[in-house]
């Protein structure tokens, strides 16, 4: 009786498997679920972002071109309200998850690709990577580049989180 529960407990876990077909022209490079788990957002070298339903498994978005060179890096605010994509073309843009209008665009944030993104948990600040060896605080409030730590993998940087930067 145990292993003819054992086996249905796994049927539902596969059936509850769900698998997105022609998501993307190109590579998907960056995926990530917002907080509220609503909504899976994914980033492509082919420029674009879509947005998918993770109740009705549906796409309800598609930026397409939301950048001028593939998508490297995508988070959401702890809030689930903004998508921030970052692109091998060295801008960060930030998309409202409600209009799905883009509200904000930091063009040449880096010198090089952006590798990395992250913000913080209050949703104050963004910190951003990139392949230019810097790592980049903008305040997400006033749109402003607030702190910039050049040739950082240089240094010994030990990790960074949401909340804090920790170093040796």
């Amino acid at each position: 009786m145990k292993k003819i529960y054992e086996e249905k407990k796994k049927a539902k876990r596969r059936a509850e498997i769900h698998h997105f077909e022609d998501v993307h022209k190109d590579g998907i490079e960056s995926l990530v679920v917002t907080p509220d788990s609503r909504f899976l957002v994914s980033g492509s070298s082919d420029r674009s972002i879509k947005i998918y339903d993770l109740d009705t498994k549906q796409q309800v978005h598609h930026f397409e071109d939301a950048h001028k060179d593939g998508i490297s890096s995508l988070t959401v605010t702890p809030d689930s309200r903004f998508i921030v994509s970052g692109s091998s073309d060295r801008s960060i843009k930030i998309f409202d998850l409600d209009t799905k209008q883009q509200v904000h665009h930091f063009e040449n944030a880096h010198k090089k690709h952006i590798s990395s993104l992250a913000v913080t948990s209050d949703s104050r600040f963004l910190v951003s990577s990139s392949w230019d060896d810097s790592i980049k605080i903008f305040d997400l409030q006033t749109k402003q580049q607030v702190h910039h730590f050049e040739n950082a993998h240089k240094h010994k940087f030990v990790d960074i989180d949401q909340d804090m930067f920790l170093t040796d």
